[in-house]
């Protein structure tokens, strides 16, 4: 797979995983094979957080039949007057016209528009934006600042330690623990340029959820939403497990590009030196995680599995930039607390020595200060 250099947002691809392997790290498959038809039973969601992943997934959903809102900035009169346009040879394009996009884009100023309460929240902010998303989701609360008690929040970032912030902030909204999904999109999408309304879906696609509590029957309840659409989803039985087995990338792939100043990924594969240290890294990320897990008696990561699947991947990947490169390229803030800094902390509170973790953070917030002063 070749991808450009460019504008684009990458997170790894699961559909390149076997079926066997997802089954031994608790995932299971629900596979959308048959062809797409309009839900049976539409629910009201609301977008938060309108850039490339929160368009592509909340389009397809509003292409299944569901009231889907989208809470805009950018591109917010683009979509009114021109549409919603998801380009996608794999998945098949998407249009939804002014017509639709008058009522689906909306802004703060304007609420969401419902006409009962929100079914779905589905968050896919920058992470340094959690600490606003309730006053995002304003709208949606009550005269006494609650949500609807059967709303449901699904946190589809990058990170450690997401739901649990959530869930601290949002239980003095009324969000109850077991109504709190954790989300990872493996897919390589981006945005158009601006005023054009439009989503660029380049691979993949795959949406991995897990419960908040780890609570098999409420994973049903993620799958039927996305039952009918064209949104592969695999049911985490352990989401913080998933979350790290996501981290095995993101910390030495997209973290060594980073602290290298934004480059490319085939450096970092094709460099003997940096493929010893992402090796390092990743080994760190597989300790951390079973020590971690063992705390609540869980099973860890297959370390010879995730390491060699990760390789697998990333050699065949070709070339690219991860959405953190793009934000360092851009001197845009990054990402660091929850991608970088929280499984940081967690290593230092449980005593793993992440030694190779920890060159490679330090670097990084070099990098991101040198951007700051330019």
């Amino acid at each position: 797979m070749r991808l450009a250099a460019a504008r684009r947002r990458f997170a790894l691809p699961l559909l390149g995983l076997s079926l066997q392997l997802l089954q031994r790290r608790g995932l299971s498959l629900m596979a959308n094979s048959a062809p797409m038809s309009p839900t049976s039973s539409p629910q009201r969601v609301a977008v938060v957080g309108a850039g490339a992943i929160g368009l592509y997934y909340g389009g397809r959903l509003l292409e299944a039949g569901h009231d889907v809102r989208f809470l805009m900035r950018r591109d917010l009169a683009a979509c009114r007057e021109k549409g919603l346009r998801i380009v996608s040879e794999g998945a098949g394009d998407a249009y939804f016209g002014p017509e639709t996009m008058a009522r689906a884009a909306v802004s703060r100023e304007t609420g969401f528009g419902f006409d009962a309460p929100v079914d779905w929240i589905f968050v896919a902010l920058k992470t340094y934006s959690l600490e606003s998303l309730f006053d995002l989701c304003a709208p949606l609360l009550d005269e006494d600042g609650k949500l609807p008690p059967n709303a449901k929040i699904l946190a589809t970032m990058n990170g450690m330690g997401l739901e649990d912030k959530i869930a601290a902030v949002g239980s003095a909204h009324g969000l109850r623990p077991e109504n709190l999904y954790g989300g990872m999109a493996f897919i390589c999408a981006n945005r158009g340029p601006q005023g054009s309304g439009e989503v660029q879906h380049l691979k993949y696609g795959t949406l991995a959820v897990g419960s908040y509590v780890d609570d098999a029957t409420r994973l049903a309840e993620a799958s039927e939403l996305f039952a009918g659409s064209k949104v592969p989803v695999t049911l985490a039985e352990n989401l913080r497990r998933t979350r790290y087995s996501k981290l095995c990338w993101n910390l030495p792939f997209n973290g060594i590009a980073t602290a290298l100043g934004g480059t490319d990924v085939t450096l970092v594969v094709q460099n003997p030196k940096l493929r010893a240290l992402v090796t390092k890294v990743m080994h760190e990320v597989v300790d951390l995680c079973e020590e971690d897990l063992k705390q609540s008696g869980q099973e860890g990561l297959n370390r010879e599995e995730i390491v060699k699947q990760m390789f697998e991947l990333t050699d065949n990947m070709g070339s690219y930039l991860s959405s953190t490169v793009l934000d360092l390229r851009a001197k845009a803030r990054l990402e660091l607390e929850y991608m970088f800094m929280k499984p940081l902390a967690r290593a230092h509170e449980l005593g793993v020595p992440v030694p190779a973790l920890e060159t490679v953070i330090a670097m990084i917030e070099g990098q991101a200060q040198l951007a700051e002063e330019s």
